[in-house]
């Protein structure tokens, strides 16, 4: 049997809708990601303080507040972070996002991305 492609890494998901929340958590943890997944940036950034993250996906819309100071907190501990939103938003480009997912978008692109920008660190 394959290694699942995530084996061994940790992902933050931070996205305020339960069910997209829970669809991709399921997704990443079929993948064999530890997913650390919460509803607000107040929470992701306490994650970011305290855990070991190899890479986050972030929904920049959260309530009209960004997700800016978790995107920056992932910038300078070196975590790669993919922005996932459902509107567009000038800031996104500005954060320095390995990649962006506009909503609706499959899981397994998300997968794909975080393993070609995130999997690689160490476990």
């Amino acid at each position: 049997m394959a290694e699942a492609a995530l084996a061994g890494k940790t992902v933050l998901l931070l996205e305020d809708e339960p069910l997209i929340a829970f669809s991709i958590r399921e997704e990443l943890q079929d993948e064999g990601a530890t997913v650390l997944s919460v509803r607000s940036c107040e929470a992701a950034l306490e994650i970011l303080q305290g855990q070991m993250v190899n890479c986050a996906a972030l929904d920049f819309l959260l309530d009209g507040e960004t997700c800016a100071d978790v995107a920056v907190a992932c910038r300078e501990k070196r975590i790669p972070f993919i922005i996932c939103t459902g509107a567009q938003h000038e800031q996104t480009e500005l954060l320095g996002a390995a990649a962006s997912l506009s909503k609706p978008f499959p899981v397994e692109r998300l997968i794909r991305l975080i393993v070609q920008h995130g999997a690689g660190l160490p476990g």
